[in-house]
């Protein structure tokens, strides 16, 4: 089947900030999709046929192409479905917005948004969550005592990396000062979700009323509540449609350079994140370039799935069999 006949569909669970962000670039860019639920923490069988032991939130599938990490998420967004563009051109040159995006949106996407989970309210989260959490962040064992009463300390260091960001913010303008919203007003866009479901609207509206005021100029561009509309479907109805769409990817199979003499097409390797949740992904090389890694898996469930990775923030390693 072609791309466009190709369902495209967002593995997700609606408080994942993450997925709120692809869901707003979804709606921004007019794309239909279906929606499946998944729970918020491991275990996640009916997943593994389509992620290859991935653990994050979200995934998107289009066909048998899973993408995972919001950085591969959008490029094949964009790549697919061009306007309008997340990178509109700078008001003051007429260049790409595309390099600064990189660089704002890798801020806002890392150290401010793992600022604003440590003031969580703990004693109304479930403890399983808090230590599945835990474990994703290699800290071992979750401590409550010791996390609330660093809390206090905590929010200091968020609301100093939320001034340095708002201190150049201008009212009605884009983030990067373009006509339409880049990549990086999405992440602020996220970064503000979050901080109304952590603390709460109102803390947000007194402290940062720039944010709101951001967020309250995506909304109308984003229409979250359109999500309502999309179709619901279940984990066993991804995996069919998988099946039933298969396709092979579209990347180069000629390696990148710099991986030359590191793995081979056709190689088992695994790929592991560099930040969070650690947990390797491991299938069949199908193609690794600059900027992405492509492994094939298959299950009897869903054929031949192509599950896509970005190569920045993720290690790629041959896994050599010991007989």
């Amino acid at each position: 089947m072609t791309t466009e006949q190709n369902d495209i569909i967002l593995h997700w669970y609606p408080q994942s900030p993450f997925a709120q962000k692809i869901v707003a670039i979804l709606n921004y860019k007019k794309l239909d999709y279906k929606l499946v639920q998944i729970s918020m923490m491991e275990p996640r069988p009916l997943r593994r046929p389509l992620d290859a032991n991935y653990p994050k939130t979200p995934i998107l599938q289009i066909g048998n192409q899973v993408f995972c990490d919001t950085k591969a998420i959008i490029a094949e967004l964009e790549s697919r479905y061009p306007e309008p563009s997340l990178y509109p051109p700078l008001k003051h040159s007429g260049q790409s917005s595309k390099t600064l995006a990189f660089g704002m949106t890798n801020l806002l996407d890392t150290s401010i948004f793992a600022a604003v989970p440590t003031q969580f309210n703990l004693d109304v989260i479930p403890l399983a969550l808090l230590e599945d959490r835990a474990k994703m962040k290699g800290n071992g064992k979750f401590d409550k005592a010791k996390t609330k009463a660093l809390q206090p300390y905590l929010k200091l260091e968020l609301q100093a990396q939320l001034d340095r960001l708002t201190a150049g913010l201008v009212r009605g303008q884009w983030i990067l000062d373009t006509e339409t919203p880049s990549d990086s007003d999405f992440s602020l866009f996220m970064i503000t979700f979050f901080l109304n479901m952590v603390i709460s609207d109102a803390w947000t509206k007194e402290h940062y009323p720039l944010l709101v005021e951001h967020f309250e100029r995506m909304v109308v561009l984003t229409l979250p509540d359109r999500a309502d509309t999309m179709p619901q479907i279940s984990a066993e109805d991804a995996l069919q449609i998988a099946k039933v769409q298969q396709a092979p990817h579209s990347v180069s199979t000629t390696l990148s350079p710099s991986a030359q003499g590191i793995a081979r097409i056709g190689q088992k390797v695994s790929v592991t994140p560099l930040d969070l949740g650690k947990t390797p992904a491991v299938g069949e090389l199908a193609a690794l370039t600059s900027d992405r890694v492509v492994l094939r898996i298959n299950d009897d469930r869903t054929g031949d799935v192509y599950v896509h990775f970005p190569l920045t923030a993720y290690v790629v390693v041959p896994i050599t069999s010991h007989l």
